[in-house]
Formats: structure tokens, C-alpha cells, sequence
């Protein structure tokens, strides 16, 4: 083999190598720029998403706060409701007491009239008998006197009670009663008992004539109910504006 191809071969070997040095620096710069490309371009990506989830979270926390807000203020108008329906609801607690519409208990006096035996008796035989009349007026002097609860024979007095006499009985809402008519009171026993024995009331008039009363006080007299209907068809309740 000849100097010259040799030399051809050395110079071909020399380009070889050199264009495979260029080559190889050229990849490396490709893969430098790719490589910087796309970390910048994750780094940018990795930004929008923080951004898009501090812009999340920001709405969530708004969020939140408005609920916290809204929370609060049921809280309130529950309280407020509450408060305001615990008032009514003893407003209205009191309103049934007061017009016999509950089972009611407390200190008291029990009265019980009983008619005469029949002895040394002077005069019409009517003025030994209870009648309605004498119901009455015990009921009236027990309630003048300051009972909160009256009942006879167990029928609770309300406001559209009626005592009245049916041959040898008396109605009392709408029941028939006799004696001995046990009349119970609920309120100062002293009070409602200084009332019955007071000269000239109605229990110095009974015993006058005979006729068996006692009076017993008690700390706990247990009242049941009224259980009557109670209709009004005539009667229409006043407005503010029409009064």
C-alpha cells in the first residue's frame, strides 16, 4: 500500500473523527436546550397550578367565612326564635291554667257542704238543703278571695261553668252532683279560709241553719282538667286596629 492511500485513509479516519466530535457536541447542545425548555416550561406549568390553587383556596376560604356568617346568624334567630317561643309557650302555659285547660296542683283549702240531719229544724224545710244558690256563692267568695283553681265534685269551674239546680241535683257543667258537694280551692289556704269563716258570709249563713260545712286546709291540692267543650259561635275577637 502506497504513502498516498494511507494518507487518504488517516485524512478520512481524522474527518471521521472530528465530524463525529461536532456531532456529538451538537446533540449534547440539543439536549442542553430541550432539557432547559423543559424545565422551564414545568416550572411555568408548576406555577400556574400554584397559582390556581391559591385562587381555589382563596374561594374556598370566602366561602367558608360566608358560611361561618350564616351559620352565626341562624344561631341568632334560633336563639332569638327560641327565646321568643319559650316566652309564648308560657304566656300560653298560663293562659291555659287560668281558663282550667291543664292539670293543676298546689296548697289550698277544701270545702264540703253537707245538708242538715233533719233535727230541731224551724221553718221551711228548704233552708236545710244546699242548693245551687249556696254553691254559688262559696265558688264566689273562694274566688273573691284570690283562688287560682276551683272544682265541685271534681268538674273544674271555667269561665262557662253553670251551677244550677235539676230536681234534687245540681248540674255543674252539664254533670249531675250531690252532697256532700266537696268544693276545692288552689291559693292561700289562710286567705281562703279567713274568707269562709268572715261574719255574714255564706258559710256563717249554711251552718246557721244546720247544715254540715268544713273547711280543711291542705299544702297540696291535685285538680284535674277541664274536659268540657268549649265553642264560641257568636263571639269574634277584637283587632288592635278596630279597638
Amino acid at each position: 500500500m502506497d504513502k498516498q492511500k494511507i494518507l487518504k485513509r488517516i485524512s478520512v479516519l481524522v474527518i471521521c473523527a472530528i465530524l463525529g466530535f461536532a456531532l456529538s457536541m451538537q446533540l449534547k447542545s440539543v439536549y442542553k436546550n430541550e432539557l432547559s425548555t423543559n424545565t422551564t416550561i414545568r416550572t411555568e406549568e408548576l406555577r400556574r397550578m400554584l397559582t390556581t390553587e391559591k385562587e381555589k383556596n382563596a374561594s374556598l376560604y370566602e366561602q367558608v367565612l360566608q358560611m361561618q356568617e350564616t351559620i352565626d346568624t341562624y344561631r341568632t334567630s334560633i336563639e332569638q326564635t327560641g327565646s321568643a317561643y319559650q316566652g309564648m309557650e308560657m304566656e300560653l302555659e298560663n293562659a291555659k291554667k287560668l281558663a282550667g285547660l291543664t292539670d293543676v296542683y298546689g296548697p289550698g283549702i277544701t270545702v264540703t257542704l253537707e245538708d242538715a240531719n233533719g233535727a230541731n229544724m224551724v221553718g221551711p224545710a228548704e233552708y236545710y238543703v244546699i242548693h245551687d244558690s249556696d254553691v254559688r256563692a262559696v265558688v264566689n267568695e273562694l274566688l273573691a278571695a284570690g283562688a287560682e283553681a276551683v272544682s265541685i265534685n271534681g268538674e273544674r269551674v271555667v269561665a262557662t261553668t253553670a251551677i244550677r239546680c235539676v230536681g234534687p241535683t245540681i248540674l255543674v257543667n252539664n254533670v249531675r252532683s250531690s252532697v256532700p258537694f266537696v268544693i276545692k280551692a288552689i291559693g292561700d289556704p289562710l286567705a281562703l279560709e279567713g274568707a269562709m269563716n268572715m261574719n255574714g258570709g255564706i258559710v256563717s249563713e249554711l251552718r246557721y241553719y244546720q247544715n254540715k260545712v268544713t273547711i280543711q286546709r291542705s299544702d297540696r291540692i291535685d285538680m284535674k282538667a277541664y274536659t268540657g267543650a268549649l265553642t264560641f259561635n257568636h263571639v269574634t275577637s277584637v283587632k288592635k286596629e278596630e279597638s
